[in-house]
């Protein structure tokens, strides 16, 4: 008799710790199937800057990706997670859809937690960043042209982010959707090489500025949509953009060659951010 009772309290045991495996989120994964992470949008998700890249060229999908940092944590609390990164640099808002599409019915069930980063290339972030802060490039009059057009641009990008956001929600049911915030990425400083790599004080204060609009506009489209999440980045890494007063997160053409890599998080930068969000989970 005491052994049959031993062996159902076994097995009762055993059965509970195969069907359910609770998140310190508090969501409930079974353990048998993988914490389903979605990387979408542009280069900021992709995992530019972080190096170690992999699949379609030009797309430059990080191993070392804030998403693929964050999958690492789940790992190391006993959680099986999987990573289907499918942003891409210089992707625009109807990007989107077309990186949703590549997935089945099947896969798109399997998602519990989408990261998503977009609309700086729609509203011309990146000509403002060459044209304000890159040496050869730059000009004060082309920068001051483009930040002002980039400024009023954004809230036409409303009515598109709206509904891309609601096409995510529909078609990824059971998925948390999660949209990440660009960061700031120069700080106006007195160094003697900082006039002549970022351009001056204004500047640096017209991208940090046109960083701010973005954020606020993000946030109010997460909050007037529902259901989705915003997470700023901007105090995340205040102090870690270029010329600021902590260790740098951002590239830039002190330390890569490639371009496309300037001005995005480095690989301690996507480590910065991917711990952060495993701070929140808890």
């Amino acid at each position: 008799m005491t052994k049959v009772c031993i062996t159902k309290l076994t097995l009762y045991f055993l059965a509970a710790s195969v069907l359910l495996v609770a998140s310190s989120s508090g969501q409930v994964w079974a353990a048998k199937k993988p914490v389903g992470l979605l990387a979408l949008g542009d280069s900021y998700t992709s995992g530019n800057g972080g190096l170690e890249y992999y699949g379609s060229k030009g797309c430059y999908r990080s191993a070392n990706s804030y998403v693929e940092i964050y999958a690492s944590t789940l790992r190391r609390r006993s959680l099986q997670a999987s990573v289907d990164n499918l942003a891409c640099s210089g992707a625009k808002i109807v990007d989107v859809y077309k990186q949703l599409s590549t997935l089945s019915q099947v896969q798109k069930h399997a998602v519990d937690i989408v990261y998503l980063s977009v609309g700086g290339n729609d509203a011309g972030f990146s000509q403002a960043v060459k044209y304000c802060l890159v040496p050869t490039y730059r000009n004060s009059s082309t920068c001051r042209a483009i930040t002002y057009w980039a400024h009023r641009r954004l809230p036409d990008l409303a009515g598109q982010v709206d509904s891309m956001l609601g096409y995510l929600l529909g078609q990824l049911p059971n998925a948390q959707i999660k949209v990440v915030g660009y960061p700031y990425l120069a700080a106006s400083c007195s160094k003697p090489w900082s006039y002549h790599f970022l351009g001056g004080r204004e500047s640096v204060g017209r991208i940090r500025y046109l960083s701010e609009r973005a954020d606020r506009f993000l946030s109010e489209t997460a909050h007037r949509i529902g259901r989705v999440e915003y997470i700023s980045t901007l105090q995340l890494f205040a102090g870690h953009e270029v010329c600021g007063r902590k260790q740098n997160y951002i590239r830039n053409s002190f330390d890569t060659f490639i371009k496309r890599e300037w001005w995005h998080l480095n690989k301690e930068g996507h480590r910065h951010l991917g711990f952060h969000l495993a701070r929140r989970a808890n």
